[in-house]
């Protein structure tokens, strides 16, 4: 018999690594918004060299971008991704429980999750509706 929702761990349901928009810490903002348009998906995650989760660009990142800047947008997009990201990204390890991960979304108010390795290497993501189906 199958794992109930209730006894899966977030390694269960997560997202691999190349299934979403992963940047690297030199990769411009054009670059990532090809890719999160590429993935549907409304975050990028951004790593350094060794793999370790440095920041996360979101969608309301960009948003906020876009009102608080007076620069025309081209001259934007040839920034780094990572400029205009969150630099202390919450995220998650495979072991976390599904509840654990739902209280850490409800409590930050977001809809992704980064999962990263006890050495804080990205192996993943999950997303709040693989959660909750």
């Amino acid at each position: 018999m199958g794992q109930t929702m209730s006894n899966k761990t977030i390694s269960d349901l997560m997202i691999g690594i190349d299934n979403f928009p992963l940047m690297h810490e030199s990769d411009s903002l054009k670059k990532a918004l090809d890719s999160m348009t590429k993935f549907g998906l409304g975050f990028a995650c951004i790593v350094d060299e060794a793999g370790k989760l440095i920041g996360v660009l979101s969608d309301g990142d960009l948003r906020r971008l876009l009102l608080n800047r007076q620069n025309p947008l081209p001259a934007l997009l040839v920034n780094k991704a990572l400029e205009f990201s969150g630099k202390k990204p919450i995220s998650i390890f495979p072991s976390t429980s599904t509840a654990d991960c739902l209280a850490t979304m409800k409590k930050y108010r977001v809809s992704d999750l980064p999962v990263v390795s006890d050495q804080s290497v990205l192996i993943g993501v999950v997303h709040f509706h693989d959660l909750i189906d």
